[in-house]
């Protein structure tokens, strides 16, 4: 099981399409998430928001702002792109492979799977082109109920490093 882990300060961005544009959007949210050192206790949080339907909250504007750059683009540009997501068997292990492609070379890159429920991705290997600017990444999956992601689901992958990311909603292809 992969674990992402957030310090000091954590951005999740969503968009909120309001009804009436003159009213606040009015947030009500219980999250549970973990507080980690050597050992992960899990903690619970009622949060509560008012935001200005018209996007002019002080309050927020600034650290939108300061996070803007840091999304992920949601489309295919020519200057970063995925190409396709396929899904194999290796060895009895099932393995799903993203490869995309970018203007500059990557840097350390990352990558997230998500599919339905129950799907877990084991870290990625990335093998990248000789001149670093188109990734193969390569996840062994599972499912507790030994499912397997089929030709025509759908995934979302999200491919970043330190200065860039791209997310996509992707059909999983046949392998080449």
């Amino acid at each position: 099981m992969v674990t992402y882990v957030y310090r000091d300060e954590v951005l999740l961005p969503i968009t909120v399409y309001p009804h009436d544009r003159t009213q606040s959007i009015k947030f009500r949210m219980k999250l549970t998430y973990a507080v980690c050192r050597d050992v992960c206790i899990l903690e619970e949080a009622d949060l509560a928001m008012d935001v200005r339907a018209d996007h002019t909250d002080d309050r927020l504007a600034e650290l939108f702002a300061k996070n803007q750059k840091r999304m992920p683009i949601l489309e295919n540009r020519p200057d970063l792109a995925i190409d396709r997501v396929h899904c194999t068997a290796v060895n009895g292990k099932q393995m799903i492979e993203v490869v995309a492609r970018a203007s500059t070379p990557w840097v350390n890159s990352e990558v997230i799977f998500e599919a339905q429920p129950g799907f877990s991705f084991k870290p990625a290997a990335t093998q990248a082109s000789a001149d670093g600017r188109r990734i193969t990444m390569r996840a062994e999956y599972d499912h507790p109920a030994g499912l397997q992601i089929k030709e025509g689901e759908t995934v979302v992958v999200t491919v970043y490093d330190a200065t860039r990311a791209i997310e996509r909603m992707m059909l999983v292809y046949p392998p080449p």
